[in-house]
C-alpha cells in the first residue's frame, strides 16, 4: 500500500493513452513522479506534451513482452527518480477476429504483451519494490477474465490467466510476509482508443463498427484511474470500476457452469 501519494514514484506501462494516461494524470495531480512506458516513442513524445509537467515525469520506450524490456525499465526508474513505489503493469493488446482466424503473429502479440508483460514486470520490479517502505503493485486484467465471448479469443484467455497470476502473486507474497501491496485491474468498456486499436485492415467491417459503439459509451478512463489510486492507498486486491455493467452477464455464466449448460454467446 502507499500511505500517501506526495514525492512517490509510479510506473506505468501502456502509459501513452487511454487508462494509462489517465493514471499517470491521477498520480501527478497526487504529487507523484512519473514514469510512463510505452513501445511506441512518438505516443510517448505526445503524451508527455499533453501531461506537461517535466520535472516530474520521464518517458521510455519499453517492449514489456521481455524480461531484459521490463528490468531496463526499472534501471532507467531508478536512475531518473532513485526509486519506485507504485507499478501499474497496464499495456495491453487484442485483436477482433474467429479463434480459426487468428494468426500465429497475433497469438503471440497478445499473449506477449497481455500476458508475459505482467510476469517479467514483476520479476522485474519485485526486488526494488522489497525495499520501500510503501509499494504496489497494479496489473491489468479485464473484467472479461470472469467471462468469455466471441471473436476475442486470444485477449478473454490472455486476461483470465493475468487475474490468475496477480491472484497467486498476492498469495505468496502474504505467506512471506511481504508489505508490498497487489491490486488487479478489471476494467470493462472504457472511453479510450483500445478496441479501435484492436481494429485491423482484415477485420470484418460490422466488428469494426461494434468497436467504435462500445468506446463511446465506455467508462471514462479517469474514473478507472481513482479507482487504482484508492486501491494503492487502502490495499483493495479486486478494482472494479464498472462491474455493474456485467454483473448478470458473469453470475448467468457461473450458473451455467453450476448446472453443466452449454455456453451462451448471447449472455456475453
Amino acid at each position: 500500500m502507499l500511505k500517501s501519494l506526495e514525492g512517490k514514484v509510479a510506473v506505468i506501462t501502456g502509459g501513452a493513452g487511454g487508462i494509462g494516461s489517465a493514471i499517470a494524470r491521477c498520480c501527478l495531480d497526487g504529487g507523484m513522479r512519473v514514469v510512463i512506458a510505452d513501445i511506441s516513442d512518438e505516443a510517448l513524445e505526445r503524451a508527455a506534451k499533453d501531461l506537461n509537467v517535466p520535472d516530474r515525469l520521464h518517458t521510455v520506450v519499453c517492449d514489456v513482452s521481455t524480461l531484459a524490456g521490463n528490468e531496463q525499465l526499472c534501471a532507467a526508474t531508478l536512475q531518473r527518480f532513485g526509486q519506485v513505489n507504485l507499478v501499474c503493469l497496464n499495456a495491453g493488446a487484442a485483436r477482433l477476429k474467429p479463434m480459426q482466424d487468428v494468426t500465429e503473429t497475433e497469438w503471440r502479440l497478445q499473449v506477449g504483451v497481455n500476458l508475459d508483460g505482467p510476469f517479467f514486470g514483476i520479476k522485474a520490479f519485485l526486488p526494488t519494490l522489497e525495499q520501500q517502505d510503501d509499494a504496489h503493485i497494479v496489473v491489468t486484467a479485464s473484467v472479461m477474465s470472469l467471462f468469455s465471448a466471441p471473436v476475442m479469443g486470444p485477449y478473454f484467455a490472455t486476461k483470465a490467466a493475468v487475474l490468475s497470476l496477480v491472484e497467486s502473486l498476492y498469495f505468496d507474497l502474504q505467506n512471506a510476509g511481504s508489505h508490498v501491496g497487489v491490486s488487479a485491474l478489471m476494467p470493462g468498456d472504457t472511453r479510450t482508443d483500445a478496441m479501435k486499436n484492436s481494429v485491423q485492415e482484415d477485420t470484418d467491417p460490422e466488428l469494426a463498427e461494434m468497436a467504435k459503439s462500445d468506446l463511446e459509451h465506455g467508462t471514462p478512463p479517469e474514473t478507472v484511474a481513482r479507482a487504482v489510486l484508492q486501491a494503492a492507498q487502502d490495499g483493495s486486491f479486486y478494482i472494479l470500476p464498472n462491474i455493474g455493467d456485467y454483473q448478470d452477464i458473469i453470475d448467468a455464466r457461473h450458473q451455467r457452469i453450476r448446472q453443466r449448460l452449454l455456453p451462451d454467446a448471447e449472455l456475453a
